[in-house]
């Protein structure tokens, strides 16, 4: 025979309410926001893709995956070449983060100089910063996963 936790039907849904107020108070919104996030970094750094797949210099004289003044810049500072990854001091992504919106959350860079050099960098190499089909679905998995585990809770 199953076991109940709550003494009465009340009981269970003053706990819901609870945790279903929980949810609406966007904790779960600006979790899948750090989430996917932080997928969208990853695609760029570790796979050197854009939001339509790998970054590519337009010049045609190449060091490695960057051109050939640019990568052997990034050579002698010792950063790699194999890919675009868009992180030669930091900067920039130090400053992507996850910002309340008028919806929930967001993200964004919230220095003027991480915007822009973004903002340059999609100049150059096309969309970045939008989120992929995949990354999309790690939010949403991340939201459900959430609510399913404040729903389960007494």
């Amino acid at each position: 025979m199953a076991t109940n936790k709550y003494s009465s039907f009340q009981e269970f849904l003053q706990a819901q309410y609870r945790n279903l107020a929980e949810v609406i108070a966007q904790t779960t919104v600006r979790e899948a926001a750090i989430i996917t996030a932080g997928e969208m970094k990853r695609r760029v750094e570790n796979e050197g893709k854009g939001t339509n797949g790998l970054l590519k210099t337009k010049s045609k004289k190449k060091f490695g995956a960057y051109s050939y003044a640019y990568g052997k810049r990034r050579q002698n500072k010792g950063r790699q070449t194999a890919k675009i990854d868009l992180n030669f001091t930091g900067l920039m992504w130090r400053n992507w983060r996850p910002v309340p919106t008028d919806n929930g959350f967001g993200v964004t860079f919230v220095s003027m100089e991480a915007l822009n050099r973004a903002m340059w960098n999609e100049q150059r190499f096309g969309p970045i910063f939008t989120m992929t089909e995949k990354e999309l679905k790690i939010g949403q998995a991340a939201i459900i996963k959430r609510v399913r585990t404040i729903l389960k809770r007494r």
